[in-house]
């Protein structure tokens, strides 16, 4: 009886598999199915160029972001192996043993 209600339950996943993936197909070959991705395409593009207009405050955040990351580039490019750690770790305070 066991054995049977195993591949009871394999039989009906597999069927339920078999049938989404019908479903789903019949619908991605559907041409409304087809014209709704196409609009949708579109729409994308578009608001892609609409966002990527000139907006300063962004471009400035941008630049800004930019410039930052490379003064703390070049920062630890120079302060590398400089600066000092006490034993528990903070740095720029010296320990106090010698």
């Amino acid at each position: 009886m066991k054995k049977q209600s195993k591949w009871m339950k394999w039989g009906i996943g597999a069927g339920c598999t078999i049938t989404f993936a019908l479903v789903f197909n019949a619908v991605k070959n559907d041409q409304t199915f087809e014209e709704a991705h196409q609009n949708a395409l579109i729409n994308k593009a578009n608001s892609k160029q609409l966002s990527s207009s000139k907006d300063e405050v962004y471009y400035e955040w941008q630049t800004n972001r930019i410039r930052t990351k490379e003064h703390s580039s070049s920062q630890s490019d120079r302060n590398r192996g400089s600066h000092s750690m006490s034993m528990y770790g903070k740095p720029g305070s010296e320990s106090s043993y010698s």
